[in-house]
């Protein structure tokens, strides 16, 4: 087997099959020892919890980096080893995502409090997508998602991906837990600062057939005026908006005033993921406590193809701003 494999490599990658071999032995030593599976619905996020590190991919893009340099005078083997590179853009993309700062994170913090995306990443996001479109690439993954979608989305999370506002990395609370099924950061992704895409893999908390109750304390009496928590729905995975989000504000988390409970704006059977925002805006009122509940579906409606299996939804940030 292992013969046939470098027999092969050989004729795909000339004088960077062996660099390629490394790339592949490096990866299933990963994978391997980490004894963390594969999955159907794996991704470069989920698998950077384990075997596909951001550290990993520092290794992965030496060697591609030496085996481009290897046939940079062959152009069949130069193209086909820039194809693998993709793969690399992908993963180092989505995780920047997740990871939102520090040095592998897409954000940097400027001079007036806010967040600005770092110079290298709208460089990394076009060779991606250029990458993608020379290769014949229709979608970058199985949701039917072409390079140019992709791409404005992504741009889309440059601008709005990170959020300042008052609850952020404050104290929250849960009546009833996340699913362990998609962990994200724990409880803390309600308050990261960090927005998810479209992508329920990272940034969003899910739950299954559940409400969702939330308190955050924000540490101090303060002036609020607008709480606003997205939610994502995908109908295809089983994800749809809650029926009901109720928004409510109290200073001691004993006395609470709530604001008009909100609905959805978008029908349950929009089949494309999108996310939606239910906000509350109201006159300056001194708040400590900020209560979100969340209203499940609870489960698939007779009409879908999972009718009567349990439903999801996912909220990625609870938002609290003075005004």
């Amino acid at each position: 087997v292992q013969a046939l494999i470098d027999d092969f490599l050989a004729g795909v990658y000339g004088e960077a099959a062996p660099h390629v071999r490394r790339y592949l032995d490096l990866l299933h030593r990963k994978l391997t020892s980490a004894d963390a599976g594969l999955s159907i619905y794996g991704s470069p996020v989920v698998q950077g919890e384990t075997w596909l590190s951001p550290q990993t991919l520092d290794e992965v893009e030496a060697i591609l980096e030496a085996a481009k340099k290897a046939v940079a005078e062959e152009p069949k083997a130069l193209e086909r080893v820039e194809r693998i590179g993709l793969s690399l853009l992908d993963a180092r993309l989505e995780q920047a995502k997740r990871l939102g700062t520090g040095p592998y994170g897409l954000f940097e913090a400027t001079p007036d409090g806010t967040w600005t995306v770092k110079a290298r990443w709208p460089q990394v996001l076009d060779a991606f997508v250029d990458g993608c479109k020379a290769a014949g690439f229709a979608n970058v993954h199985e949701r039917k998602s072409p390079p140019d979608e992709y791409a404005a989305l992504t741009r889309r999370f440059f601008e709005e991906g990170m959020v300042a506002h008052l609850a952020v990395k404050k104290p929250v609370a849960l009546v009833a837990p996340q699913s362990p099924k998609y962990p994200a950061n724990g409880v803390a992704t309600l308050v990261d600062g960090i927005k998810g895409t479209t992508d329920y893999h990272y940034n969003w908390l899910g739950w299954e057939a559940t409400d969702l109750v939330a308190t955050v304390d924000l540490g101090e009496v303060q002036n609020v005026s607008h709480v606003a928590a997205d939610f994502l729905q995908v109908v295809g995975s089983w994800i749809w908006l809650p029926v009901e989000v109720r928004l409510s504000t109290s200073i001691d988390g004993k006395t609470w005033i709530a604001a008009t409970p909100v609905r959805p704006r978008t029908s349950v059977r929009r089949a494309d993921p999108f996310t939606e925002r239910f906000e509350a805006r109201f006159p300056p009122r001194p708040t400590r406590y900020v209560r979100l509940e969340a209203d499940s579906v609870k489960h698939c409606p007779d009409w879908h193809q999972g009718a009567g299996g349990d439903a999801w939804f996912f909220c990625d940030e609870v938002m609290v701003f003075e005004r």
